[in-house]
């Protein structure tokens, strides 16, 4: 195991995260601008409804880091090896299934948004549609290469080339906005990009990591096995996929592009705040399967408990933050016609906090590989929450899709996987929450004094300018309380180690 891999993994990750954040903030609103709503919300729906067709990923992209991570610590490359060879196989049928559905779809997108869509919108659907296909159906089979270099561990070399990759596609797309092209040209060059990106990984399996792949006889027993094990991963990534693209979907058929992209910056938002809790979570995979070969349990309780620790640091600023100045900033960043995203992503960021803290839980089940409980709770919350988008979505729009999700993740993720984790997983469950309620109610305490401050002043945030002015003091004085009060001597103690080795 390489402990300087996931350290400087987890950095570059961050600075990933960091990137994507700039990238958003300074090109999401060149490119609403350069679109408009309407051809915003085109692009985002059509995006939502490519996107479960990675479904058929089937889980094994997780299988694959599994299992050949549990081949590499049994120290059985031969079986490696033939296990990359049986997922490409199973990989390129995959990309021909898409590929017809794809097609059916390319045909038939008249028929699900004619309500909604005019003839030109929907003929720009047809054609991102056909271009998401031929990238999801290539890059499958590709995407062996890539699990097979995080299984290795090389978390250094995948973060490289992903931040090299948001540079070069948001750069190529900004030529492309001001040219003059729209939706469908974002979507060619990010399938470009989608396409180079798994090749390189290839390319570094080949030449760096020696990586050979068999391609043997099918072990059915073996693959029997990995099955029963993806099946409940990919329900995992539908409850996620629901969560995160059916409010738009429902949207489009019901409300129109207008309140879709609306509702886009609120999903977006959140998936910023997803990344900086992931960041460090998906690097365990690896660590854990060997774990739970050795059976290392107070260890694996160990890493949950740390782990969500510094993800709770993380997550509590950006929440507080956003909480007290949300509202300002999506006016100034995406303009006062996206204002109502606001309590949107208030009401998916709240509960979603609590879940990310804990996301780490999720690779311990997968490790294990005991993943049917958590996911036959939270498909069944999935499916809840589509019946109540359905209901909502008529009433309130997009602020009754973000209150079904929440409501769903609180029930789900929250109350019922707690008490999992503590009662079957061995998990310190009250030991965790005693630590996060700890820090917490400072950051708590801050927030709700610097919001009172501002009113009782009428402090006005009309321009970057008096943003940046308030949201700097609001950080300087959030994070002296937090460390002060929420931190630990040894948190404490780990921070002042780390300033004098960047010195």
């Amino acid at each position: 195991m390489d402990n300087k891999q996931i350290k400087y993994g987890a950095v570059l990750n961050y600075i990933a995260i960091g990137l994507n954040l700039i990238v958003g903030l300074l090109y999401t609103p060149y490119m609403l601008r350069m679109l408009g709503q309407n051809e915003y919300g085109l692009y985002s729906l059509v995006a939502s409804v490519i996107s479960y067709l990675t479904l058929f990923d089937l889980g094994f992209g997780n299988a694959i880091i599994r299992y050949s991570s549990k081949n590499i610590a049994e120290g059985n490359t031969d079986k490696e090896y033939r296990t990359y060879g049986m997922f490409i196989k199973l990989y390129s049928l995959i990309g021909v299934v898409v590929m017809l559905i794809g097609v059916l779809l390319f045909f038939n997108v008249d028929a699900v948004f004619n309500q909604t869509m005019n003839s030109e919108e929907t003929g720009k659907a047809r054609i991102m549609v056909g271009f998401l296909v031929f990238n999801l159906a290539l890059t499958f089979p590709m995407s062996v290469f890539t699990a097979a270099i995080t299984s290795h561990e090389r978390f250094v070399f995948l973060k490289s080339v992903s931040i090299i990759r948001v540079l070069l596609n948001t750069l190529v797309i900004i030529a492309l906005l001001h040219l003059g092209y729209k939706a469908v040209a974002m979507v060619m060059t990010q399938t470009f990009f989608n396409v180079l990106t798994p090749v390189i990984g290839y390319i570094y399996c080949k030449t760096k990591l020696n990586i050979k792949v068999i391609f043997g006889v099918i072990d059915w027993k073996e693959l029997k096995e990995i099955l029963l094990y993806s099946v409940w991963i990919v329900l995992c990534v539908v409850v996620d996929k629901v969560y995160l693209s059916s409010g738009q979907i429902i949207l489009g058929i019901k409300s129109g592009t207008q309140q879709i992209a609306i509702y886009a910056i609120a999903i977006q938002l959140l998936l910023m705040f997803v990344q900086f809790s992931t960041a460090i979570s998906s690097l365990f995979l690896p660590r854990l399967t060997k774990l739970a070969v050795e059976k290392n349990l107070n260890e694996i309780s160990n890493i949950f408990i740390k782990v969500g620790n510094i993800q709770f640091c993380i997550v509590c600023f950006i929440l507080m933050s956003f909480c007290l100045l949300g509202e300002q900033f999506i006016s100034l960043w995406a303009g006062e016609d996206y204002s109502s995203a606001y309590y949107m992503a208030v009401v998916l960021l709240i509960p979603y906090t609590i879940d990310l803290i804990q996301n780490i839980g999720t690779t311990i089940l997968q490790a294990r590989n005991q993943l049917r409980f958590r996911t036959t709770t939270l498909l069944i919350m999935s499916l809840l929450c589509i019946i109540l988008e359905i209901y909502t979505a008529e009433k309130w729009g997009g602020l009754g899709c973000a209150c079904s999700v929440g409501f769903c993740v609180i029930l789900g993720h929250v109350l019922i996987l707690n008490y999992y984790y503590w009662k079957k997983q061995s998990i310190q469950i009250p030991q965790f929450w005693i630590l996060i309620i700890r820090k917490s109610i400072p950051a708590l305490g801050i927030t709700i004094l610097a919001y009172c401050f501002m009113q009782y002043l009428e402090i006005s945030i009309c321009s970057w300018g008096s943003f940046i002015m308030v949201a700097s003091a609001f950080s300087a004085i959030y994070m002296l309380t937090f460390y002060l009060l929420s931190l630990n001597k040894q948190e404490r103690l780990l921070i002042k180690k780390t300033i004098r080795i960047k010195k």
